[in-house]
């Protein structure tokens, strides 16, 4: 079995995210709607992420992209694939993370044996299109957010940049682990033991 690379480089330039792309400086805005009622507006708070993973599918960012930036006959071919918002996870830095963790938690998240959390490996600075290297990360799948799409592009072009991606299979690792926790039943209670 070949060693698979567990990220590959970032393209540089104008072309379409990759799902499992990790971003920095990414921002995202809440909007508030306190005392609507007494006539007041809403604030817009800008919130900004460390580090986001792109998480939707490679053919829908592709279609995306090709419908707002590719060529007039693309952009008719594609009209119809728009998705609009991008799904993101939010991702820490792992060494900070871990300060706040219990240690049996730490060795679960570490050995990605915990539902909730994904554990990432450092990027080295040549694989990072920033050069800097990406930290080990850590990902909490109850912290996922969207952004409008044309909003994402536009932070790229300014101020978010764009590290590495997963490759094959640490990708479908990652995205059949968020799935699955996106999928989890709720129960009303704990079966009973006896």
């Amino acid at each position: 079995m070949s060693d698979a690379p567990t990220y590959i480089r970032s393209v540089a330039g104008e072309t379409a995210l990759r799902q499992g792309e990790v971003i920095s400086a990414l921002n995202l805005f809440q909007v508030t709607s306190d005392n609507l009622a007494e006539g007041n507006s809403h604030k817009i708070i800008p919130i900004s992420t460390p580090y986001a993973i792109a998480m939707t599918p490679d053919c829908d960012l592709d279609w995306d992209y090709k419908a707002q930036f590719g060529t007039e006959e693309e952009k008719k071919r594609h009209e119809a694939k728009l998705v609009f918002h991008i799904l993101f996870c939010e991702a820490r830095d792992a060494q900070q993370a871990k300060s706040q963790l219990k240690q049996g938690q730490w060795n679960q998240i570490s050995k990605n044996n915990h539902e909730r959390y994904q554990y990432l490996e450092k990027a080295p600075p040549e694989i990072d299109a920033n050069g800097s290297g990406v930290p080990a990360l850590i990902i909490d799948f109850k912290r996922y957010f969207t952004i409008q799409n044309a909003d994402v592009y536009a932070q790229l072009s300014q101020t978010a940049k764009r590290h590495c991606f997963l490759g094959s299979p640490y990708l479908q690792h990652l995205v059949t682990r968020f799935y699955y926790f996106q999928y989890r039943v709720c129960l009303q209670r704990d079966h009973s033991i006896e």
